[in-house]
C-alpha cells in the first residue's frame, strides 16, 4: 500500500512539472511568432504593378480583394489594381496574426499650381502656394515646397509664401508621389516682391496746366506704328465695380494672364528740340479742329511740354466708340471687348495691382488720386497714366488720357 501511494505522487508531480513544461514552449512559440509579426508594416503603400514581399515564416497569408492585392503563399504581394485592400497574416500553430491595410495607386504625371504661375507680393503680405498632383487616383496626393531665394521669400511645408525683401524668387513644387520612371513630377510659382517705398506720382491731370507748350502734333495713326497687333486678350487692368474697385481680396495677391509681345514695335522717337516749321496751333485750335472716326477710339494724341522740358502725352478718346479698342505699351497688348466708356471707367474709379502670369508686367493703382503705374520688367521701363470719363482740363467732349513723358510711340491705342 505504501508503494502505491509513492507510485501515484510520483505521478502528480511528474504530471505538474510535464504542465509547467508544456505551457513554457507553448508561450515561448507564441512569443516567438508575435516578435516574427510585430516588425510587418499595418500600412503598405503600392503603385499600380509593384511587387512587395512580407518575408515572414510558417505563415499563412489571405487578400480581402485579389483584384486589388493578391498574395501567394510565400507572402509575396501583387498589386493589380487600384484600389485598398486588407491582408491576413497568421502564424501556424499559433494564436498571432497581424492585418495589413494596402493601398494601390496610380503614378504621377504632372503637378499644377490651383493659383497664378506669377503672384505678386508688397512687404507684410503672405500668399499660399496650392498644387494638385495628377491623376486623380495618384498614390500621393502630398507636394513639398522651398525658395530658390531664402533672401527674398520663405515658404514654409503648408505651402505659405512670406516675402523678406523685393525681388524675384521662385517657388519649387515637389510631389511626395514618382512618375513610372520613380522620379517625383515638379511644378514652379514665380513670386515678385515690390518694394514698399515703390514711389507713385500724383494724378496727372492735376497739374497739366504747366504743360502749355504744343512740342509734337502727330497724325491720329502715326506711320512709324504697326498696322496689325496681337489678338489675344490679357486681362492687364485689373476688373471690379466702380465704387469698389478690383475684384480681389483687399490684401491678396491678384493674378492676371499673360500679356502678348508684339516683336515689331518700333522704338520710341527722340522728342524733337525744335518744334514743327510751321506755326503751331494752340491747344484749343487743335483740339476744335479734330474729327473723330467712328471707326477708331483714338480722336487726337499730341505731346506737351512745361518750362522745365517735362514732357506729358494726351490721348483724347472719342466716348462713342463701342468697338474692340486695342493699348499697346512697348509691344504689350491690352485688347479688351469694352466700350472706351468702360475702358476709362476703369482707368478713373478702379485701384487694384496685378501681374501677369508670365511675370513681365505689372499693373497698380494705390489710390484714386494716384496715376496707374505699368512696369515693364524685362525691359525696366515703368509708365505713368491717368484718365477721367470727361476732359475737365480742356473741356472737350471726349474722354481723356494722359501719360507722363513723351509716349507717342510707346503707348499706341487703336
Amino acid at each position: 500500500m505504501h508503494g502505491l501511494v509513492s507510485n501515484k505522487k510520483i505521478i502528480i508531480v511528474m504530471s505538474f512539472f510535464l504542465c509547467v513544461f508544456l505551457a513554457v514552449m507553448f508561450n515561448s512559440s507564441v512569443y516567438e511568432a508575435k516578435r516574427d509579426i510585430k516588425n510587418t508594416p499595418k500600412r503598405i503603400n503600392l503603385y499600380k504593378g509593384d511587387s512587395y514581399r512580407v518575408g515572414l515564416k510558417k505563415c499563412t497569408y489571405k487578400s480581402s480583394n485579389k483584384k486589388i492585392v493578391s498574395v501567394s503563399k510565400k507572402g509575396k504581394l501583387k498589386a493589380r489594381k487600384v484600389g485598398k485592400a486588407k491582408i491576413s497574416i497568421k502564424k501556424i500553430n499559433s494564436f498571432a496574426k497581424v492585418v495589413c491595410r494596402i493601398k494601390v495607386g496610380k503614378h504621377a504625371t504632372s503637378v499644377v499650381p490651383d493659383g497664378a504661375a506669377t503672384v505678386l507680393l508688397r512687404m507684410g503680405q503672405t500668399y499660399t502656394v496650392k498644387a494638385t498632383v495628377f491623376p486623380s487616383k495618384v498614390l500621393y496626393k502630398k507636394v513639398s515646397y522651398s525658395t530658390t531665394d531664402n533672401n527674398i521669400i520663405s515658404v514654409n511645408a503648408k505651402g505659405i509664401v512670406t516675402p523678406i525683401s523685393a525681388g524675384v524668387a521662385t517657388v519649387n513644387i515637389v510631389s511626395k508621389a514618382t512618375n513610372s520612371k520613380g522620379k517625383k513630377v515638379t511644378a514652379k510659382v514665380t513670386i515678385i516682391v515690390q518694394a514698399d517705398n515703390i514711389n507713385s506720382k500724383p494724378d496727372l491731370n492735376e497739374d497739366i496746366d504747366d504743360f502749355g507748350n504744343i512740342v509734337i502734333v502727330p497724325t491720329k495713326n502715326p506711320t512709324s506704328i504697326p498696322t496689325t497687333y496681337p489678338t489675344d486678350v490679357p486681362t492687364d487692368i485689373p476688373t471690379g465695380s466702380p465704387e469698389t474697385g478690383p475684384t480681389a481680396t483687399p490684401g491678396a495677391a491678384v493674378p492676371i494672364e499673360t500679356p502678348v509681345v508684339n516683336p515689331m514695335t518700333p522704338p520710341p522717337t527722340e522728342v524733337p528740340t525744335v518744334g514743327p516749321t510751321e506755326k503751331p496751333l494752340t491747344i484749343e485750335e487743335l483740339i476744335a479742329s479734330a474729327t473723330p472716326d467712328p471707326n477708331s477710339p483714338l480722336v487726337l494724341s499730341f505731346v506737351l511740354s512745361d518750362s522745365s522740358n517735362n514732357y506729358r502725352t494726351v490721348y483724347l478718346l472719342n466716348k462713342d466708340y463701342a468697338g474692340v479698342m486695342s493699348v499697346t505699351i512697348d509691344g504689350y497688348s491690352y485688347t479688351k471687348d469694352a466700350s472706351v466708356l468702360e475702358f476709362l471707367t476703369k482707368l478713373q474709379k478702379e485701384t487694384g495691382s496685378a501681374t501677369n502670369s508670365a511675370g513681365t508686367v505689372t499693373v497698380e493703382r494705390r489710390t484714386k488720386k494716384e496715376s496707374w503705374k505699368v512696369i515693364l520688367h524685362e525691359i525696366n521701363k515703368t509708365y505713368y497714366f491717368s484718365g477721367r470719363i470727361n476732359d475737365a482740363t480742356y473741356n472737350s467732349p471726349y474722354g481723356i488720357m494722359i501719360a507722363d513723358g513723351n509716349t507717342l510711340d510707346s503707348i499706341v491705342i487703336k
